[in-house]
């Protein structure tokens, strides 16, 4: 079983700190200013290590793939839950996409670390919390 793989079990049961146990409103808020923070922190001048392990991804590297594959389809589940929580519990409107909602926050997330990198500056990132409540 492929180390990434292997330790899939321990994300699963939150054995592992990763940001994603988001549950409520106030959580996510923190996880985007966690990334936020990240890039603060490092003063812009990294993005995203799974990002930057998938943008480096050669033909041969399969198993390198089908890991970070597996670990961003974890990610999106985990968002895809809270949203579907939340629309149960009638915080968004009806005609919410609780996929569609995790694909925006996390393509928001991966792109705003892209940008600050590129512009050394954080305050790209620091609108998206209230964005996914507007729908």
């Amino acid at each position: 079983m492929p180390p990434c793989s292997a330790s899939m079990p321990s994300l699963e049961t939150g054995q592992v700190p990763t940001g994603y146990n988001v549950r409520t409103w106030d959580d996510m808020d923190a996880w985007f200013r966690k990334y936020v923070d990240f890039q603060k922190g490092v003063a812009c001048i990294l993005s995203c290590p799974l990002g930057t392990i998938g943008n480096d991804l050669t033909d041969e590297q399969e198993l390198l793939r089908q890991d970070v594959r597996l670990f961003l389809e974890w990610c999106h589940g985990q968002l895809t839950r809270f949203f579907a929580e939340r629309k149960a519990a009638g915080e968004l409107v009806p005609s919410a996409d609780p996929d569609g909602l995790a694909d925006f926050c996390f393509a928001l997330m991966e792109g705003g670390m892209l940008v600050t990198k590129i512009k050394r500056d954080t305050g790209p990132s620091k609108m998206p919390p209230a964005m996914p409540r507007l729908y």
